[in-house]
């Protein structure tokens, strides 16, 4: 995919914004961000060459940036909280027409009428990974430790479980021990779903299994790990984490292996 010259990142929580722009700068992208309140950090304004912050309502106000400035490619990067986006600002206009478009009023459905939406407005959302590539791993075990024999029963147990609850647009995570699933992720996130697994299992050892949906749209729907998920991993014990291979994101990858390391997590790639 062509690098475009410039490009919009409209910004949700954690690190993927972030990284991104910085990674869009180097390759000499001149990068606008438009930051979602209560969601972005503000060191995303360090690494744009603007920034203006948004309420998950101001749809209108993304369109005239975006026009003022003749900007057509847009990446989605960061995570809105799944209960904020049903508990939305006062939506303006242009989102209330958003709203009114959609089939279904869960995640996806409204990433996709964002996408659909911003594409019959004249832009081009693009895969959000463009500028991270390098941070997609293949297939192997990444780490010093390798799970044991009793763990790669459990990953040959879950995977094909968490692959086919995917389908259903319940949850992309799930914990096993022992030949059986422990905790399925909804609309609480990932780490809820691991504190949960955690009082379960009395913090016992834990596998954490995610995967992507069937038919994965690289635009909006690509599972992240961060820096950020060490903390959660070492306080709930997980001694595995099985991802999908091609269609993960894993920031900092080099430094999230060596946290990994550190706490004698392993990191199987499927």
């Amino acid at each position: 995919m062509e690098i475009p010259s410039k490009i919009l990142i409209i910004a949700g929580n954690g690190d993927f914004p972030i990284l991104s722009a910085k990674e869009a700068l180097k390759q000499g992208v001149e990068v606008f961000v438009a930051a979602i309140k209560g969601e972005a950090e503000k060191e995303i304004e360090m690494f744009a060459n603007e920034c203006v912050w948004v309420g998950l309502g101001d749809f209108g106000k993304i369109l005239s940036f975006l026009k003022k400035r003749n900007i057509k490619k847009i990446i989605l990067a960061g995570q809105v909280k799944h209960v904020k986006i049903f508990s939305r600002d006062f939506p303006d206009f242009k989102t209330l027409k958003l709203l009114f478009s959609l089939k279904k009023n869960n995640t996806v459905s409204l990433l996709e009428g964002v996408i659909s939406f911003l594409e019959r407005e004249g832009f081009e959302v693009l895969d959000s990974t463009i500028f991270l590539r390098k941070f997609i791993p293949h297939k192997g075990i990444l780490t010093k430790r390798r799970p044991s024999e009793m763990e790669m029963e459990d990953i040959s147990f879950g995977y094909p479980i968490a692959k086919e609850i995917s389908k259903l647009d319940i949850g992309q995570t799930i914990v096993v021990k022992n030949k059986a699933v422990v905790a399925v992720e909804a609309m609480e996130g990932t780490d809820e779903t691991l504190l949960r697994a955690n009082r379960l299992v009395g913090g016992k050892e834990i596998i954490l299994i995610k995967v992507s949906r069937p038919n994965q749209d690289m635009r909006y729907d690509v599972p992240v790990l961060g820096l950020n998920t060490i903390k959660i991993l070492k306080k709930c014990n997980v001694s595995t984490v099985v991802v999908e291979g091609g269609k993960t994101l894993i920031l900092n990858l080099d430094k999230f292996l060596e946290e990994l390391n550190k706490i004698n997590t392993s990191l199987v790639v499927m």
